[in-house]
């Protein structure tokens, strides 16, 4: 019957007969054809037109599909692999096929048969089939154990299937030099014995079980030989040949693997089983390519790349909510009017961009669609000028941190929506309407910026001077040396404002101020609430009121930055950097092999990536990352390796805080430890400097750095290193002083460092 069938307009496609009258064709599909001798040939692309009464079928199409037609004795025998299928005989000068014996009724077209092929099962050849194409040997060995009939073996000579699935390649010889007298060859080990144990996950080193697949993958190819099914239908060809295999019979074991598994003897509670590693494994470094995830999008939360993308998109309907979202935000605040382009004028694009917005633990909450700007088609000095725009410094919000959890401050978090799109601009910008947000009114007019939008190269810069103005109205005063950090006091009541351009820190001691401040900063920018703090800047904060103590942890970002770079099951380290080890530039890649591998590893990358954890809560790894970032213009094997390990410390460290614990009855005092790393370049044989500030227990500030002179001994070194920790004092302080909190800074800062206990 006519299967998989898919049904045609009218007059979509038409036969023209042999008198020349066309005839519609209704349907297009798979014809399953039962034939009297039980089998059953599938026929596809066939046309079904209800008008014409008699089924044709194409020689030619026939010979298409592997099949072979012979005349014997005045009739075409078809046949396919040896095997007839079946015979016509000529009738009114055509050749027609009897299927009067067959279950294929022609009144439908749904008819199902599945009736055996009715053939000889004395054919040796067809028990030869039936057995996944066995030797003639095991069909022997099968006749005499009395599991088969007697059958003349003879009746095949050859089978085009084993042919065809059994072939291999001409071995080679490998000659080896033979002794023909005693003592003419002798083989010694130089000084001991060496065991070499077979790799795990190598059964190619295994001679018994690849010779065991052998066997098995001629089995399938035979019997796929024999067929058109597709290749998916190899595995099932693999179980039967493995489950004949089980019931066939060996010359030398008695039993069949069969039979052995059924009879157990002993108990098998007591087996151990196998441990496999649960580590998932990927290509070498060698073998593969890395895709930066931030480019391609592979791994991480499936989110569009464009407007037709979302459209696409199995969460279409939150892309266009949120879409609609930042349309009511644009359209709230007026961002542009529509007008006329003027003729000198010029338009630069815009696109929607699309993110998953997600919690502390990598769960996504938001899905935020953003209407930018192309701000590369900008002209400079025309559509933009002054672009420069500061954040808060990650040392300025670890101070705050460090005091907030000393003196048991209550800390605020808010979140500006959509936070670019409240500056004003001072310059003419002309933009392309946003794709689906088309005025039917005005086709053809385009959008005039009255306020700055994300992209604009000075939106940034127009959001803070517009956050600037309004927060100083309401009695802040910002800092000298931190623009973005704010402070209002009045009397003992004090609060600060962090801000880190739409993400907002509010830290005080007086509730009350701290929700009028709230609440004002509710009436000039559309804002969202977010309680105590607990998520910034890919930092999750801990905090135990009982013990006045805040952690700073970055496991999320941590778990994500793994996942880029495939690390995320690899083996933890102890150490970021091994001691006393030794690199220069010299290791780098330097054959066109070398240097076209390395071009595909993401060294630059995953500097960067370390680089951020370093600044916001991993001062451990500041030395390992600050040597490894030397090397990134032409690394080499040995520098991804070192990159790599930094990785695996962070994988077994990522749960790790960095804390700060309040005690009243200690002096809340800033103190900093300096130390140097005497020609640990190699290549210019300069030294190191590092030093970190701490304040409330734990570390605020710190710096791993080349010294930019040479120092001609350790003790010169230690100085240098000395020197560049009091100019950062002097930072640290003079900001420290600013925020009015913490007495002990007009006092002198103490400075810890190694040379001047050797000298006293």
């Amino acid at each position: 019957g006519l299967r998989a069938s898919r049904k045609l307009k009218p007059g979509a496609l038409s036969l023209y007969v042999g008198n020349g009258q066309r005839e519609a064709v209704e349907a297009i599909g798979a014809f399953y054809l039962c034939l009297p001798s039980g089998l059953e040939i599938v026929l596809n692309n066939c046309h079904y037109a209800p008008s014409i009464t008699r089924g044709v079928i194409s020689v030619s199409r026939l010979y298409e599909d592997g099949f072979v037609n012979r005349f014997v004795d005045n009739t075409i025998q078809v046949s396919r692999n040896n095997v007839v299928y079946f015979s016509a005989i000529p009738r009114d000068g055509i050749f027609e096929i009897d299927l009067s014996n067959s279950l294929t009724n022609e009144s439908s077209i749904y008819v199902v048969s599945n009736k055996r092929a009715n053939l000889d099962l004395d054919s040796a050849h067809l028990w030869h089939c039936c057995h996944g194409y066995i030797s003639k040997k095991r069909i022997e060995k099968l006749q005499h154990d009395g599991l088969l009939d007697s059958s003349d073996l003879r009746a095949f000579e050859k089978c085009v299937s084993c042919m065809s699935g059994k072939m291999t390649r001409k071995p080679y010889t490998h000659q080896v030099e033979r002794a023909k007298d005693l003592l003419r060859l002798i083989n010694t080990d130089d000084h001991r014995i060496i065991v070499h144990r077979t790799p795990p996950y190598t059964p190619q080193h295994n001679g018994v079980s690849e010779r065991k697949n052998r066997t098995l993958l001629d089995m399938v190819r035979s019997m796929m030989s024999q067929t058109t099914l597709p290749k998916s239908f190899r595995d099932y060809a693999l179980e039967t040949a493995a489950r004949i295999l089980n019931m066939v019979p060996t010359k030398k074991v008695e039993k069949t693997p069969y039979e052995d598994d059924l009879e157990i003897d002993e108990s098998q509670s007591d087996i151990v089983p196998i441990r496999r590693s649960t580590r998932t494994r990927h290509a070498s470094d060698r073998m593969c390519l890395y895709i930066d995830a931030e480019e391609h999008e592979l791994g991480d939360l499936g989110e569009p790349t464009n407007y037709k993308a979302a459209l696409l998109d199995h969460e279409s309907e939150k892309w266009l909510n949120a879409m609609n979202v930042e349309m009511q935000s644009v359209k709230d605040i007026e961002v542009w009017v529509l007008v006329e382009l003027p003729p000198n004028g010029k338009t630069v694009g815009s696109k929607w961009l699309f993110k998953k917005k997600t919690d502390m633990d990598g769960v996504v909450h938001t899905y935020k669609a953003r209407l930018v700007e192309k701000g590369y088609t900008q002209t400079p000095w025309i559509n933009y000028e002054e672009t420069f725009s500061s954040v808060a410094h990650t040392r300025a919000i670890r101070i705050l941190i460090a005091i907030a959890a000393y003196y048991d401050y209550e800390i605020w978090q808010m979140d500006v929506k959509t936070a670019f799109l409240n500056g004003y601009l001072n310059e003419e910008v002309y933009m392309e309407k946003p794709e689906c947000f088309v005025n039917p009114k005005y086709p053809n007019r385009v959008c005039k910026l009255k306020r700055s939008i994300y992209g604009l190269k000075q939106a940034s810069r127009q959001w803070n001077k517009r956050f600037d103005d309004e927060i100083k109205k309401f009695g802040f005063t910002q800092d000298r040396d931190e623009p973005c950090v704010y402070l209002k006091a009045s009397g003992s009541n004090i609060t600060f404002l962090i801000l880190y351009l739409d993400d907002i820190l509010i830290m005080g001691n007086n509730i009350s101020m701290l929700q009028s401040v709230k609440s004002y900063l509710g009436r000039c920018f559309a804002m969202k609430d977010l309680g105590e703090a607990a998520y910034i800047l890919r930092i999750k904060i801990y905090r135990d009121r009982s013990r006045q103590l805040i952690g700073l942890c970055q496991s999320a970002y941590i778990e994500k930055i793994l996942k880029r770079y495939c690390m995320e099951n690899s083996k933890r380290g102890s150490i970021p950097m091994r001691e006393k080890l030794k690199l220069s530039k010299s290791q780098g890649a330097s054959t066109p092999a070398e240097l076209k591998r390395m071009q595909n590893v993401p060294y630059a990358s995953a500097i960067g990536s370390i680089m951020y954890a370093v600044r916001c809560t991993r001062p451990d790894v500041m030395f390992a990352q600050n040597v490894k970032s030397r090397f990134q213009q032409n690394p080499g094997d040995i520098h991804w390796t070192t990159v790599k390990n930094i990785l695996k410390y962070l994988s077994n460290t990522k749960d790790m805080f960095l804390v700060y614990e309040g005690d009243l009855k200690r002096e809340l005092r800033v103190s900093f430890y300096t130390d140097d790393g005497y020609l640990t370049g190699a290549d210019d044989l300069k030294s190191q400097t590092g030093y970190v500030f701490v304040l409330n227990g734990g570390a605020v500030d710190g710096k791993s750095a080349k010294q930019s002179i040479f120092a001609t001994s350790s003790a010169e070194a230690e100085y240098v290193a000395a020197f560049d920790a009091s100019k950062e004092a002097v930072r640290v302080r003079k900001f420290i002083f600013g925020l009015g909190v913490v007495p002990t800074i007009r006092e002198p800062i103490s400075m810890y460092v190694i040379i001047l206990k050797q000298l006293l």
